[in-house]
């Protein structure tokens, strides 16, 4: 293996091995001091906490009596809170994919104005404007072709003549 060379005289190198080792056992130290500071700190807060709770009679304390009926009354309240968000997820309808295939089906000639979902009766509206009243029906013939498509209701005034004319379509979805 081939040494370097070191072309600074041998005080200097003395001095500058030194100053390399002073700086790594400083920087040691400093994170040795932060790391101590942080635990002195968490053990401090789960002392202080153990020591609150130890002394104070309120929170170790188990609810007796009056305050033991509150608790069940609330506790009842939440179970009731939670089973009706538990039937509300389990009894949902989840649009989010077909909405997006819903859209990307829209022919150029169409303009979508408004989508609409309603959990109580289960459907899906779709409202916007049309150029063409056959761009309508191809994209009807799109959206009925979709395999979650029960049925789509369309509105006679959906045919109605004219340039710019709106449009409305109600999808409902075929059970899962």
């Amino acid at each position: 293996m081939k040494r370097e060379i070191n072309l600074l005289p041998l005080d200097f190198q003395i001095q500058r091995q030194h100053q390399l080792y002073g700086r790594g056992v400083r920087q040691l130290l400093v994170r040795l001091n932060i790391g101590l500071l942080l635990m002195g700190l968490i053990f401090g807060s789960v002392y202080a906490t153990l020591y609150v709770s130890a002394s104070d009679p309120n929170l170790s304390s188990v609810p007796t009596g009056a305050n033991q009926s509150e608790v069940e009354q609330s506790v009842r309240r939440a179970n009731e809170l939670l089973a009706a968000i538990d039937n509300r997820a389990i009894s949902s309808v989840p649009w989010t994919p077909h909405v997006g295939q819903a859209i990307s089906l829209l022919p150029s000639e169409l303009s979508l104005t408004t989508i609409t979902v309603r959990d109580t009766t289960k459907d899906l509206t779709i409202e916007g404007v049309s150029r063409s009243r056959s761009a309508l029906v191809v994209y009807e013939q799109a959206i009925r072709a979709l395999p979650w498509v029960d049925t789509v209701d369309s509105p006679l005034q959906n045919f109605a003549t004219g340039k710019q004319t709106s449009f409305s379509l109600v999808i409902k979805r075929r059970a899962p």
